[in-house]
């Protein structure tokens, strides 16, 4: 960038439709408590209705007003939705737009957005443009004698100018320097295969507003920086035509997630503004593999547009027809990335397109030697995870991290490697391919964040985030750069619960109607995840829990921020229902009972019962029992007696995730499992708090 990207910076701003969940006064306090001087209001009543014309009165506008004075941000405009009046005719539509126009005026609004009509069929095409320009005249008026510019939101999907040349036609039409186009990177990306540099070339004249938000796989709600929008060179473009307006980030993210995202996409934009190497995110997607599949993705939503393309593709023109029809085949085999490699959720599009699927997404790095480091040296991490990963064939351990220098040190030592007490250090060092996550609950979520951003896979230790938004945060992020997570829901090895499944997948015992649990908290997070592995994904809950005043304080137990459950001299019963029909009861308690077990289990099938008793603090099996005299119920030799190193769930989960792992094969346990996991607890409480089933 030049030597005037400081002005840049300085006018990135924030849409109010990016907290959209808050009321109008409330998201104007985040805003400014983020620092942004720049504010885009929107005028959508079903969707984001912090302005309701229907509803607004003049009080309103004058409390609004002194609420912009007090907290010093700037109006750039009025972001205004029609909310179904049609647009394209006189009365009601234009009536509602005038009002909106003077609103905006007063307000000190310096461009008001509007909506382009909806895609018409081509003979018709020139009318509906030529009768938007008359009523955009007439509106420019009015605007121009308060000081507003009016602005049309071109290109943008599904309307009249959905590309930049439709865009630059529809500009020629209305001719008029009053009318002006908000330029939002999005559209422009989803809807043309060209770099949004190239939009700007085409309608740069025109832009008196922008908005920021990124593309990927067809979506175009992405944070920017998280898609494949190029901004370096749009921000060149725009700086060269002049343009002197604001840049406001209009996400459309979860409320729980917004103020992460504001976060992230401010960073980055600064970032890239102020002319710094691009972030590790992006610069995925440079990858020539990456590249190929970006171009048969756009291609199968715009064949034509990639067939008659000079610029980006022109390799691809002589084999055009063969290319879009993989391309159609790989649509209706809808699919998605996962980890390493890539996973079809449905088997569609026929055998080719499989095939092409396998060929295509293939691992490059299938069958080379895995560098893994440990994060956390705690007794988990040094005594688990270390030696299980160490024990593996075809890992090396390239170093450990801790805060505590001793217990980096010495877990160094051990594993024979570097030790580091910093992530960024060990990232840098030693470039990993894989991170066993083993710090403390709380600090999962951002250190996972941060192996993402870096193009690090990660397994993590249970629970998996402090809170629900960083999970499905880590989920999504994790999903969008295609990385791996999987979380160590390791209980799913034990023997005993494995010979359950088993008779359960081949019907010895026909159905399985309920699965009993009685358990210690310490395995209340693994026990809500059996109920899913035996018995099918949990549909609904019914909970109930009490609380010892004595042990409130106990802040350390706690797992989340209204999570009572792991407080010592609580219990908590719990109700569930599959989507396979099977029933699930949970009986569990903070206080150790008097054989000092850890989890009973009865499986109760249409014509048996399986149980699993006594399993204990270090014994990882308990006793198997069956009222069937039946050989296929026993287990195998040698572990009847139970596991006397709880390690060996360990190295078992380690093997299993591993091998998935090497094999481009989706994980045993996955980030999803883990936070659907977290899910099921959160409806634990929120039931038992409210006294009402909970559906998932």
């Amino acid at each position: 960038m030049s030597t005037d990207s400081a002005k840049f910076k300085s006018r990135i701003g924030c849409s109010s439709i990016s907290f959209r969940h808050l009321p109008l006064p409330q998201a104007l306090d985040k805003i400014q408590a983020l620092e942004f001087r720049a504010l885009d209001i929107g005028v959508l009543p079903n969707f984001c209705p912090h302005i309701d014309l229907r509803q607004w009165t003049e009080s309103d506008t004058t409390a609004l007003a002194e609420r912009l004075a007090e907290r010093k941000l700037r109006l750039s405009s009025f972001n205004v939705n029609l909310a179904g009046l049609a647009f394209c005719h006189e009365g009601e539509a234009l009536a509602f737009l005038e009002t909106t126009v003077r609103l905006a005026a007063r307000l000190g609004a310096r461009t008001i957005t509007l909506p382009v009509p909806p895609a018409t069929a081509k003979e018709k095409w020139l009318a509906v443009a030529q009768g938007l320009a008359q009523q955009l005249r007439h509106l420019a008026e009015i605007g121009q004698q308060a000081g507003l510019r009016i602005s049309l939101e071109a290109p943008h999907t599904g309307t009249l100018a959905p590309d930049y040349e439709q865009s630059a036609r529809l500009f020629a039409v209305v001719n008029d320097p009053r009318i002006g186009c908000t330029f939002d990177t999005s559209h422009a990306q989803l809807n043309d295969p060209r770099p949004v540099a190239e939009g700007v070339k085409a309608v740069g004249a025109e832009i008196v507003h922008v908005h920021l938000r990124d593309v990927f796989d067809g979506s175009y709600g992405v944070t920017p920086g998280k898609g494949i929008c190029d901004y370096v060179p749009f921000f060149q473009a725009l700086e060269k035509c002049g343009y002197t307006g604001d840049f406001n980030l209009e996400l459309e993210c979860s409320p729980a997630e917004t103020e992460t995202e504001v976060h992230f996409a401010r960073g980055y934009l600064e970032t890239v503004l102020a002319g710094n190497a691009l972030p590790p995110h992006y610069a995925a997607w440079r990858s020539p593999r990456r590249r190929l599949l970006m171009r048969i993705q756009k291609i199968a939503h715009h064949p034509k547009a990639y067939i008659t393309s000079r610029h980006w593709y022109r390799p691809l023109r002589p084999v055009a027809r063969p290319v879009v029809k993989i391309a159609r085949a790989l649509k209706r085999g809808t699919y998605y990335r996962y980890e390493s490699g890539w996973r079809k959720r449905r088997l569609a599009g026929g055998d080719v397109a499989v095939k092409i699927r396998r060929r295509l997404f293939r691992s490059t790095s299938e069958g080379k030697v895995k560098r893994v480091a440990i994060l956390g040296c705690g007794t988990i991490g040094s005594q688990m995870h270390g030696p299980a990963f160490a024990n593996l064939p075809g890992v090396q351990i390239v170093g450990v991290c801790d805060t505590k220098t001793e217990l980096a040190t010495a877990s160094g030592k051990a594993l024979d490697c570097p030790a580091f007490t910093a992530v960024a250090e060990l990232v840098n060092q030693t470039k990993p391919d894989l991170v066993a996550n083993c710090t403390v609950d709380a600090a999962h979520g951002a250190t996972s964040l941060y192996l993402f951003d870096r193009g690090v896979d990660v397994f993590c230790e249970k629970i998996m985030a402090e809170s629900l938004a960083t999970g499905e945060l880590m989920v999504r992020r994790a999903e969008a750069l295609h990385r791996v997570l999987a979380v160590n829901l390791n209980w799913r090895f034990q023997p005993g619960i494995l010979k359950i499944r088993q008779i359960k997948d081949a019907g010895t015992l026909g159905e399985l109607c309920l699965l009993r649990f009685v358990c210690h908290a310490h395995v209340w997070h693994h026990v809500l995840d059996l109920v899913n592995f035996l018995g099918g994904k949990t549909v609904t809950i019914t909970a109930q829990s009490r609380l010892d005043p004595l042990f409130q304080d106990r802040r350390p137990w706690r797992r989340f921020a209204d999570q009572l459950l792991y407080l010592p001299g609580v219990y908590a019963n719990a109700l569930l229902e599959t989507s396979e029909g099977v029933g699930a009861t949970i009986t569990c308690s903070n206080l150790w009972t008097p054989t000092g077990y850890l989890l009973n289990l009865d499986a109760v099938f249409r014509r048996g019962v399986i149980s699993l008793s006594g399993v204990s603090a270090y014994d990882a099996l308990g006793t198997l029992s069956s009222d069937q005299n039946n050989a296929d119920l026993r287990l195998p030799p040698g572990t009847s007696g139970g596991i006397s190193n709880y390690s060996i769930l360990f190295e078992r989960s380690i093997n299993a995730f591993f091998d998935a792992y090497v094999h481009n094969q989706r994980p045993p346990t996955t980030g999803e499992d883990g936070l659907f996991t977290m899910r099921m607890e959160q409806a634990v409480v929120e039931s038992a708090k409210t006294g009402r089933t909970v559906r998932l």
